[in-house]
């Protein structure tokens, strides 16, 4: 089965991309998610878009200055797409739900763009262990947990 999904932020636990210039991470308080989509076969992951903008500086704001400007990047499974000192002509929010974005923009005079094809892949980190007992451990733990129930009740029954 053939799913696409949007993907909120909240379900992103980190991200780092970095294009040569600038990094965009989930750390950066200038960063914002506008949108993440995932194609999925059989569970397995085909492509994907995601689409991120990184302030210049703070305030945001639509002036032509550096408080308006902020860096566009797109990757995808197989391209890359980044342009910088873009000039926001509207901040509000973005299809993700992350407020505070760019969500129109024009382009100015220093704009500057740079594209590329490489093959993008996505790792999920592999699962935490989950620390469990063995089967003896658990029969112990069950019957030291009796015992212990069993001299308390003893104990109470001596004092009533």
């Amino acid at each position: 089965m053939n799913a696409t999904t949007n993907i909120l932020p909240s379900d992103i636990t980190s991200f780092s991309f970095n294009n040569g210039v600038t990094t965009f991470s989930s750390g950066d308080p200038n960063v914002r998610v506008n949108e993440v989509r995932v194609t999925t076969v059989g569970g397995n992951v085909t492509t994907f878009n995601i689409w991120l903008n990184r302030w210049r500086t703070l305030p945001h704001t639509t002036a032509d200055d550096e408080t308006g400007r902020f860096e566009y990047l797109l990757v995808s499974q197989n391209y890359q797409l980044a342009i910088y000192n873009l000039i926001c002509d509207t901040v509000g929010t973005a299809p993700s739900g992350t407020t505070d974005t760019c969500t129109r923009n024009g382009t100015g005079v220093d704009t500057t763009r740079a594209e590329t094809s490489v093959r993008n892949t996505l790792t999920a980190p592999a699962p935490a262990p989950v620390p469990t007992l063995s089967e003896w451990a658990m029969i112990l733990l069950g019957l030291m947990l009796a015992g212990g129930a069993a001299i308390q009740i003893q104990r109470r029954r001596l004092m009533a």
